[in-house]
């Protein structure tokens, strides 16, 4: 009779480490599922942004304009100045980046150096912008 007993109480030992091992598993999927989430969340965040400011335009004043005419040696204080006035509608730091593809100006903006970048959007002009997002 006392075989029987230490029988039953392995076997539960052994199904309560099962229990555990499933436990630990799933958590660890579970949790990995929301750092892909969150990273996605961002790349989709960034991406708006940018298409936001590629096709912005009021009135006279249009966004690739302004970029063309930075890339020519004019006025890119206040095309940086007008993205940086935009990072007021985004919770996380941002930065702006622009590439010109017929001169050797590249310019920044922002707080956030590294982070979820958006997709390069390269306009008719051959000019590069991207956006970058850093989580809070």
């Amino acid at each position: 009779m006392k075989t029987k007993g230490q029988i039953d109480m392995f076997g539960l030992v052994i199904i309560v480490i099962l229990i555990v091992m499933i436990g630990l598993f799933s958590l660890f999927f579970i949790s990995r599922g929301q750092i892909d989430e969150r990273e996605e969340y961002y790349s989709y965040k960034a991406n708006n942004f940018a298409n936001a400011l590629s096709k912005y335009s009021r009135g006279n004043l249009n966004f690739k304009e302004m970029v063309l005419e930075c890339c020519t040696g004019s006025r890119c204080e206040d095309l940086l100045d007008f993205v940086e006035d935009n990072f007021a509608y985004v919770d996380e730091p941002v930065s702006f980046e622009i590439e010109c593809a017929n001169s050797d100006y590249s310019g920044s903006r922002g707080s956030c150096s590294s982070g979820i970048a958006s997709e390069s959007i390269i306009l008719q002009s051959g000019d590069l912008i991207r956006v970058n997002l850093c989580r809070k």
